[in-house]
């Protein structure tokens, strides 16, 4: 860190401009001090919304909607801001000033949905008529359609009451594994190296087997010894979500998860199914690593290490952004040049300094610019992809904003990793179509295989873990230390196969997947590449039609429900088609891969 250069030592043009928010802290605490003072004309309606008459509704939420869309780029600023350097007192005091007022005003304006929920039926048909009040339509449909799960004003307020002491035992994971858990140091032939979280990958990725054996049984062996803390840590967090699943009257913890999004249950089972159908092509990719690395057989610990080493490159940031628009020239001159001018232009914060948050994201309001957080770095082609990546999101946030009133802009998250998986496609397409070393050519199809693994069956069996934890506990089955660690070592058994011994610690595994505790979340993320690699393919073979559907998926935003706008562009995730077109594209890299390295 002590070489990286200071925030102020940056080059202007090498970060992002975040004048289309505010064009400076000064301005932002203006803007703040004004949101403050319109809060009393908005609590000024509590106890008058269920009973009001559609004139009353609709006045506030022209000024609920308004203050809500000054919040939001408050807050994207202020979290942007600390991003930058978060060691800085200035950009921290701008973050936790945002952070105090935001739980003030969310606490202030609690009674708004509970109130709206309750509106008579003669109020609500005349809000969702008014031509007025057509802006804030989409919202309150899908608002409503929370009434017959809204208990009443009592219980509501109990519950929320409880809100802290219900999250209590992802707070407790968070702490025990973020903060608690130790891993001890490991001696590398690059010297004494600690085990974190953070490195764990870069041990499991190791060419010296003895050295991912050593770090791989450290790691999962402190896991073992908090078995039983962290099993009923588990166990409570699927017995909150059934109870809570109860009380609010849907027929399970998953019906109740995937509401929101109005996703039958029977996607969920179906993505599970159509997996099973590929397995015997994982444990093709398996036998086919086992072979290479000439270890019969495989331990989990062998599964990472590259079969083709990374290969040096060297794309200077302007030339990586020339790459990934001519990568993505299919979707046309509007696309490329909004993108390319956004990623030259003011969208990103490019290279690393010190005190910069790690990583990369995009994140942006409905006002400002899709903004970018890179670290970038020329030599890796991994972030090369990254750009790529994080620009797929950025102009899914560019087109949704500009189609769609603010109060439905937001795409969902089942949505949000489709635009930027596309891009990745797009631009793996044009390298591998373009590109002479046959090295690089290998290593893209390897790493694309070990993104599909990692995306889809990975996270699908996660998913599945998931649902056996819940319908047992739904069931009245106990969730005992035993049955986690058996039931996930059926699934490491099923989705590794014959080429992968299984071994009784590598069942501990289950106890460190953070996202667990977001209940029936990571069946996006397969749900997700599902998507985007049917939606690229199309584009690549020059199907008609593909383009204006995958232009129109980015500028709907939240204006219908995921399923139905990824149908309207030609992705029907409850049938076989996508999936066989996934599957479909991973034998294709894995047989390219295969024969690449049978000529090495």
């Amino acid at each position: 860190m002590t070489d990286l250069p200071t925030r102020d030592q940056q080059s202007q043009e090498d970060c992002w401009d975040l004048s289309s928010l505010f064009p400076s802290d000064r301005a932002w605490e203006e803007a703040l001090t004004k949101v403050k003072g319109m809060l009393p004309d908005l609590t000024s309606y509590r106890g008058r919304l269920a009973g009001g008459d559609a004139s009353t509704v609709g006045g506030f939420l022209r000024r609920y909607f308004e203050v809500l869309e000054e919040m939001e780029a408050l807050g994207v600023y202020a979290y942007l801001r600390l991003s930058e350097d978060g060691g800085d007192p200035d950009r921290q005091r701008l973050w936790n000033t945002y952070l105090s007022w935001s739980t003030e005003f969310q606490s202030a304006l609690s009674f708004v949905e509970p109130e709206l929920v309750r509106l008579s039926g003669t109020v609500v048909e005349e809000l969702l008529h008014r031509e007025d009040l057509v802006d804030f339509r989409i919202w309150l449909e899908k608002l409503l359609r929370y009434r017959p799960h809204i208990l009443p004003e009592e219980q509501e307020r109990i519950l929320a009451t409880l809100s802290l002491p219900r999250s209590l035992a992802r707070r407790t994971f968070s702490s025990l594994n973020d903060v608690d858990l130790a891993f001890g140091t490991i001696s590398t032939p690059e010297g004494e190296r600690p085990l974190t979280h953070g490195t764990y990958l870069w041990f499991m990725e190791h060419p010296d087997r003895s050295l991912r054996e050593q770090a791989y049984t450290r790691y999962l062996e402190v896991y073992k010894s908090h078995q039983h803390t962290l099993a009923t840590l588990y166990a409570t967090q699927v017995q909150q979500d059934a109870a809570e699943a109860r009380l609010r009257n849907h027929p399970s913890s998953l019906h109740a998860a995937l509401f929101a999004d109005n996703v039958p249950v029977d996607l969920y089972t179906h993505l599970i199914t159509q997996v099973e159908t590929a397995i015997p092509l994982l444990h093709e990719y398996w036998k086919l690593r086992a072979d290479l690395l000439e270890l019969h057989p495989l331990r989990l610990f062998d599964t990472k290490v590259p079969l083709v080493k990374e290969v040096e490159v060297h794309y200077p940031y302007e030339q990586a952004v020339d790459l990934v628009a001519e990568a993505l020239s299919p979707l046309g001159e509007d696309y490329t040049r909004t993108m390319r001018e956004g990623l030259l232009g003011g969208w990103v914060d490019r290279y690393e300094n010190r005190g910069k948050r790690s990583g990369a994201f995009s994140y942006g309001s409905y006002r400002g610019a899709p903004y970018i957080l890179l670290n970038y770095d020329p030599r890796v082609i991994r972030h090369v992809f990254t750009l790529a990546h994080e620009a797929g999101h950025s102009m899914h946030s560019y087109y949704s904003a500009r189609s769609n009133p603010f109060p439905h802009y937001q795409y969902s998250i089942f949505e949000a990793e489709v635009a930027s998986t596309f891009n990745e496609e797009l631009l793996l397409h044009r390298l591998l179509s373009t590109t002479e070393d046959p090295r690089l050519t290998l290593h893209l199809h390897n790493r694309h295989v070990d993104e599909i693994i990692g995306t889809y069956f990975r996270q699908t069996m996660f998913a599945e873990f998931e649902l056996v934890c819940h319908r047992a506990a739904e069931e009245g089955h106990p969730l005992t230390t035993d049955f986690f660690l058996e039931t996930y070592r059926g699934l490491l058994e099923k989705y590794f196969g014959p080429a992968v011994s299984i071994e009784e610690l590598d069942s501990y595994e289950c106890l460190r997947i953070p996202h667990f505790y977001r209940s029936f979340y990571v069946y996006q993320y397969a749900t997700g590449i599902t998507a985007a690699v049917t939606l690229s393919k199309a584009v690549i073979e020059g199907k008609e039609g593909a383009v204006e559907a995958y232009l129109r998926f980015l500028s709907r935003g939240g204006s219908s429900f995921p399923l139905e706008t990824l149908g309207e562009a030609g992705v029907d995730l409850l049938s076989e088609g996508p999936y066989q077109v996934l599957h479909h594209v991973f034998a294709e890299h894995l047989e390219a891969l295969k024969t690449g390295l049978e000529r090495t």
